[in-house]
């Protein structure tokens, strides 16, 4: 169950086991300590609740190293590539999959994908260097102009090291692959 499940039926108090404080009848720095061990407790468990408590949440997001920025809502007239954030730190996971599958259609919300051989749909992400081709040429170009994805083109992602894709870096996480013009620094 969720936090907020937890919260909602009210059972945060089962969940939650915390031990039981017995605050001594004399003064001094015991006293003070327990004291304030309890204010810190029940300082948490108040937190939780006002963050993970509110009815009709929507889920919490994963935290992320970065942000991609916003792209525009995919036209008829063009291809549209998700931009990659400029501070992207790229982990050294082992991602479960072993090749992608690019996949363009201008036609589709999203534009430009890649199917992982485990299945998974992969977004993709690109340094702003990289440029879409039109609905009649559905291609992803490298910053000189030549094509650097066309539908269907597969890279491989090795096991100990970094993919490339004729020489730009690439970096894969368990829902995204990130192209990038140059390696995160």
């Amino acid at each position: 169950m969720t936090l907020g499940q937890l919260c909602n039926l009210g059972q945060l108090s089962r969940a939650i086991r915390l031990p039981r404080l017995s605050i001594p009848h004399r003064s001094g720095p015991h006293r003070a300590t327990t004291s304030l061990r309890f204010l810190a407790t029940a300082a948490l468990v108040l937190a939780l609740c006002a963050t993970g408590c509110a009815p009709n949440e929507e889920p919490m997001p994963s935290l992320a190293v970065a942000t991609p920025s916003l792209t525009p809502i995919p036209g008829r007239d063009h291809i549209t590539l998700r931009i990659a954030p400029a501070n992207l730190g790229c982990d050294a996971v082992t991602v479960a999959y072993r090749q992608v599958t690019f996949r363009i259609d201008p036609a589709a919300a999203e534009q430009v994908w890649a199917i992982a051989n485990t299945g998974d749909q992969l977004r993709t992400y690109w340094s702003p260097q990289f440029t879409a081709g039109s609905p009649d040429d559905p291609v992803v170009r490298a910053p000189g102009g030549d094509v650097l994805v066309a539908d269907g083109d597969v890279l491989a992602i090795p096991l100990r090291a970094w993919p490339e894709l004729d020489g730009y870096f690439v970096c894969p996480s368990r829902d995204a692959l990130y192209v990038l013009f140059r390696p995160p620094s």
